[in-house]
């Protein structure tokens, strides 16, 4: 656990939770991700301004008009966007929904702090911190943390429901593909669903602070309820194997013969030789279809569901496990790679490719 960033949550939650004031400048990390201060300069993108610094900018806050769904670019100024930065869009009531680049790496403390009609987020495969109250009293009800996220700070999914004019919000379901990842105490509110691999610190943590666990068997979501000692379960399905024999056809040869036939007049003989014809084999072969075709549906179980969404980030994060080529044997496969790229707008799976199925899912868009 890192007790600098205990101490600096402590006054990050004070900050922003009392006087909406930018923390960030009194954490003790805020180095590590910051732009020169001699050489940076500003510029405004899409409603949103960034710092831009030597080799790369930071956002530091969108505009209160910002509403619907928005895109936080991957580069501003001409540099890559690295950083979201403290408060940036604290309280802000018109997003809905939230694309992050990928190549952005940090979240910082309140970024999206009380912005209450955020349903959806789409985090980048590139990030690997999310601090504390970042997305605090959000109406997010499913969430996809990426592998390379290593922290998730205090209070940072910390929600409340009972916002005025928000009726029938699910509980917020937090899937933390990192089996490593360090989550600080009070990460999420009582009542979230916490997933994640079985031993992982997101399953301890479940079961230390009695959070309901959903155990993430590859690609396939195990629910559990984890109390102390965590309770383990173990699902085996049978393998399937379809087999289509090949069909042969062979034509018999046929011999005809005409016996000679011999006439004394004039002592001429006329003989017909024996002819032979011989129609080779054919052998027909027949391929089984490839299985699936269903829009949004990435793993071709023909469902589409949040493992769809959560295998499209593994691939994204670990190609080699779980990419088309990938080892592990519930990796995505190529009918899946064409029915997971539900956004036309790119060509190939990204993590937008992820946030529209979650969006389907919660009844935003109708259709993939």
């Amino acid at each position: 656990m890192k007790f600098n960033k205990i101490i600096s949550a402590a006054l990050a939650i004070a900050i922003c939770g009392f006087t909406g004031i930018s923390p960030l400048s009194s954490a003790p990390w805020a180095g590590e991700y910051s732009v020169s201060a001699a050489e940076d300069s500003e510029v405004k993108v899409d409603g949103m301004t960034f710092r831009v610094g030597e080799t790369s900018a930071k956002l530091l806050y969108g505009d209160e008009s910002l509403s619907g769904d928005i895109t936080i670019p991957a580069s501003a100024g001409g540099k890559p966007v690295t950083v979201i930065g403290d408060s940036a869009f604290m309280s802000n009531k018109g997003i809905t929904s939230v694309h992050i680049s990928e190549g952005i790496e940090v979240i910082d403390p309140c970024a999206f702090y009380d912005c209450n009609y955020l349903e959806t987020v789409s985090l980048p495969s590139t990030l690997t911190e999310i601090n504390e109250s970042a997305f605090e009293d959000t109406g997010l009800t499913d969430v996809i943390v990426p592998a390379n996220v290593q922290y998730i700070g205090m209070t940072a999914f910390k929600l409340k429901y009972n916002i005025d004019n928000i009726t029938h919000r699910k509980k917020l379901t937090v899937t933390v593909l990192n089996p490593e990842c360090e989550l600080e105490m009070m990460c999420f509110a009582a009542n979230t669903i916490v997933a994640g691999y079985e031993g992982s610190t997101a399953q301890s943590f479940a079961s230390v602070y009695g959070y309901k666990f959903n155990v993430i068997d590859e690609t396939t979501l195990i629910t559990t309820t984890t109390a102390a000692p965590p309770v383990t379960t173990t699902t085996t399905t049978k393998a399937t194997t379809t087999t289509t024999k090949a069909t042969t056809t062979t034509a018999k040869a046929t011999t005809t013969t005409t016996k000679a036939t011999t006439t004394t007049t004039k002592a001429t003989t006329t003989t017909a030789k024996a002819t032979t014809t011989t129609t080779k084999p054919v052998t027909t072969t027949t391929t089984a279809p490839v299985s699936g075709g269903k829009k949004g549906d990435t793993n071709c179980d023909g469902k589409v569901e949040l493992a769809d969404a959560i295998l499209i980030m593994q691939s994204l994060a670990n190609p080699d496990k779980y990419g088309e080529k990938g080892t592990d044997s519930k990796h995505l496969k190529t009918q899946g790679k064409l029915n997971g790229d539900v956004d036309k707008s790119t060509e190939g799976l990204t993590s937008n490719d992820a946030l529209k199925i979650q969006e389907f899912l919660l009844g935003k868009i109708s259709s993939l």
